[in-house]
């Protein structure tokens, strides 16, 4: 395998125009949307809220992994190959040395993560794959208005040195 420049075949997304800046991508992709509309819907209950974020989280990581995870190239042998020795597929894969960090807030987004970290551990080698856990919640003032957080533990696996955190 040899390192590619990735930008010979970029992954581009069709994104919706704003003003926050180049770091922030608005995805314009009308299933999301749609998707997105019911979940705010007041009428939306159980347990479709759940399946909802779950399918909206899970399109949303993948965009994320192809777009931001290097690639390499790579000639592997197909079944094919059995037969005839044309049957090699040549192409750019995610590089699967690539390591990733997802981080759950409990009460604010452990199904994310949970979503990520199952989701990368099929596409990346899974020992460059962690979970880490950070335990907070709101901090409210005697009038019942958020004020801060409470940060009450962690569970932090190593650095993050040339990984991916998400």
């Amino acid at each position: 395998m040899k390192d590619s420049a990735y930008s010979n075949y970029p992954f581009d997304l069709s994104e919706i125009p704003h003003e926050y800046g180049e770091n922030v991508h608005l995805i314009s992709d009308p299933l999301l949307t749609t998707w997105l509309a019911k979940l705010s819907s007041p009428e939306t209950i159980q347990p479709a809220i759940t399946n909802l974020v779950r399918e909206l989280y899970t399109s949303l990581l993948k965009t994320v992994i192809a777009r931001e995870t290097p690639r390499i190239e790579v000639e592997e042998p197909t079944r094919m190959h059995a037969v005839s020795p044309k049957g090699i597929w040549q192409g750019q894969i995610l590089d699967p040395n690539t390591r990733y960090v997802t981080v759950d807030i409990a009460r604010a987004g452990t199904l994310p993560s949970q979503i990520a970290f199952e989701l990368l551990n099929t596409v990346v080698n899974p020992q460059g794959v962690r979970q880490d856990h950070l335990y907070m919640n709101r901090a409210t003032n005697e009038a019942g208005e958020v004020c801060g957080i409470n940060h009450s533990g962690s569970k932090i696996g190593g650095d993050i040195e040339n990984a991916i955190v998400l």
